[in-house]
């Protein structure tokens, strides 16, 4: 029923789409349409260079030289999605994470506007919430909300509160332990293996040992999602992103490997307050489905996040496109890149 339908999958290389003649707006202008995989993101640049690339997106980091690319035009916008670290709450090595006051703490220890204009060259704003600026949930007043500026004083008092104290080494510890934390997240994106050894440095700086350790993404998916409690702490992000919140924060959705479960809500974060929220944002008891109703319940979930912390939200980045100057009719948008692909066509 869409513009274009399957004609061919090429595992691992291409998925190859064919015009759909009777497509309900109309027949696309476009014959095909193809869905390539690349290796990393310097592989798409290259692409966009060639001309092989049609359109693709482009890394922060590239951002600059791209603009010097005379065949390119760049498109960008602040998308619906945002990149954060998951702090598992049951991580059998880290039980201090399972404590606010230490999630506070991180959060206060890591200075996200200093990461922000070093990593992702100022091409992102810092998040304090799960919804993003380009959704109507989008918390109404950010005055209500932690911002969590860098505070390495705060920082240290919430975790000398919490008992997690230095030691001679310089280390902290609790009831003879170590606050040890391992900072995962994937390999082959620069930017996040970046953060992860940014962070890991300021975490050193409180008194944690703590490490980076990026690893293959598919592998690193499924042990989110199967609930790897050896997992301590993952950079990761959400894209694409709806409304209604339930798969990554709602309880009921917490991997479980004893059954085998799957799940997105990996934290392992439970609250019966934040669980009402949700279930009120997405369904109201009183039956009032307005926006403004909803938004209220929204509002209180987003606040609760914001105090308890179980993510460091990070940041919402700027989405950046390159498409040739020939391939005309191309207009993203947050809610949808491909949304009138039926009108694309290419300028010979």
């Amino acid at each position: 029923s869409g513009p274009f339908k399957l004609k061919e999958w090429r595992k691992g290389d291409q998925v190859i789409l064919e015009k759909n003649p009777t497509y309900f707006k109309g027949a696309p202008l476009l014959d095909e349409f193809v869905v390539k995989v690349v290796a990393n993101e310097d592989a798409t640049i290259a692409g966009l260079k060639t001309g092989e690339v049609t359109i693709g997106g482009i890394a922060a980091k590239d951002l600059a030289d791209m603009q010097t690319v005379d065949n390119i035009k760049i498109h960008k916008y602040s998308g619906l999605g945002y990149s954060f670290i998951g702090w598992n709450t049951r991580a059998a090595n880290v039980p201090a994470l399972a404590d606010k006051r230490v999630r506070q703490a991180l959060a206060y220890g890591l200075n996200m506007d200093a990461v922000i204009k070093a990593v992702i060259f100022g091409e992102a704003v810092a998040h304090v919430a799960h919804h993003v600026p380009a959704q109507w949930a989008y918390p109404s007043d950010q005055s209500a909300l932690n911002p969590y500026k860098y505070d390495k004083a705060k920082a240290e008092k919430l975790l000398d509160d919490a008992g997690w104290v230095k030691g001679s080494d310089g280390i902290r510890a609790k009831d003879g332990k170590k606050f040890t934390l391992t900072l995962s997240t994937n390999s082959g994106n620069k930017a996040r293996e970046t953060i992860a050894q940014v962070a890991a440095e300021q975490y050193t700086q409180l008194g944690i040992e703590a490490k980076a350790a990026p690893e293959a993404f598919q592998g690193l998916v499924t042990k989110l999602t199967g609930g790897d409690t050896g997992l301590d702490a993952t950079i990761i992000g959400w894209a694409n992103l709806g409304d209604d919140p339930y798969q990554v924060w709602h309880s009921s959705q917490h991997p479980d490997p004893a059954t085998k479960k799957t799940g997105l809500a990996f934290t392992y974060f439970k609250s019966d307050e934040l669980d009402k929220a949700i279930v009120e944002g997405r369904n109201p008891s009183n039956g009032d489905c307005s926006i403004p109703a909803r938004k209220k319940h929204y509002d209180t979930f987003n606040k609760i996040l914001n105090e308890e912390q179980p993510y460091n939200f990070g940041f919402v980045d700027n989405t950046i496109i390159g498409a040739q100057k020939t391939l005309q009719g191309y207009a993203p948008q947050p809610f949808g890149a491909f949304y009138n692909v039926q009108e694309w066509w290419i300028k010979k």
